[in-house]
């Protein structure tokens, strides 16, 4: 099995999406979309075919105050 972890640094995430003003409306798909986004990349760097498993084990999120 290979696993591989992804982080996402909500401060900088928040303060950069703010910045572009972007508002997002749903944190939870947001976040499954930069977990796909991550497992592409990891699948094209380690050469994982489509067939290798994977889970999103845990998702933490901080809403902005």
């Amino acid at each position: 099995m290979i696993r591989f972890a992804f982080f996402v640094d909500g401060s900088n995430l928040f303060g950069a999406l703010k910045g572009m003003g972007t508002e997002v409306d749903d944190y939870q798909a947001f976040f499954n979309h930069l977990y796909k986004a991550a497992e592409q990349q990891w699948r094209s760097c380690v050469g994982a075919g489509q067939n290798a498993n994977t889970i999103l084990q845990h998702v933490y999120l901080l809403h902005p105050v």
